[in-house]
């Protein structure tokens, strides 16, 4: 991984950790608003999600909305040490529990899902530019799952975060639509 990711991760961290409740809870009400109303959402039966946390843009209210229209929800259970996610359909928050890196989890107990039953995926990132390419933690985790997705994708990011471009590696996958709250 590059010196220049490295310091740009850092960089939008520290950003976004500096945002106000206020600003995360405003910017996160305006992004999922666009996306309820998309035809991308509306035409998804199942939504692949990750489970929200350290100021990312919330997930948590938006999961509960998605269960109570009828979706599939899946979300990620990380494997720390084959860097790869596995997916699980959850039917309510309280399936999930603490697990790798902090992030709440399914216990995997819940229904395993595979990529191409999901039609839309949304994804997490530090930072995404106007290309789509996403700035992520450095685990390649996405990277690995959205090699693999042929469905539609969208990363959330609060304007802040949002760049004109990002350095990209090799390895590196964007994403379809990026939402944050001004475009």
């Amino acid at each position: 991984m590059s010196k220049e990711k490295k310091e740009l991760r850092k960089h939008y961290l520290q950003i976004r950790n500096g945002l106000s409740e206020e600003k995360k809870k405003s910017a996160g009400i305006s992004i999922w608003n666009k996306i309820f109303s998309s035809d991308y959402y509306k035409i998804a039966n199942v939504v692949f999600v990750y489970v929200s946390y350290n100021n990312e843009v919330d997930t948590i209210e938006a999961i509960e909305q998605m269960l109570a229209e009828g979706k599939g929800v899946v979300v990620p259970k990380c494997d720390v040490s084959e860097k790869t996610m596995s997916l699980y359909e959850i039917q309510s928050l309280t399936d999930l529990r603490m697990g790798a890196y902090g992030i709440q989890e399914p216990s995997g107990e819940e229904r395993k899902v595979k990529t191409e039953e999901i039609d839309l995926a949304v994804v997490p990132g530090v930072a995404f530019d106007k290309k789509g390419m996403r700035l992520g933690y450095g685990g390649g985790y996405y990277d690995k799952f959205l090699t693999e997705f042929s469905g539609m994708s969208v990363g959330l990011v609060y304007a802040e975060c949002f760049s004109e471009e990002l350095p990209v590696e090799k390895f590196d996958r964007g994403v379809d639509i990026v939402v944050c709250p001004e475009e």
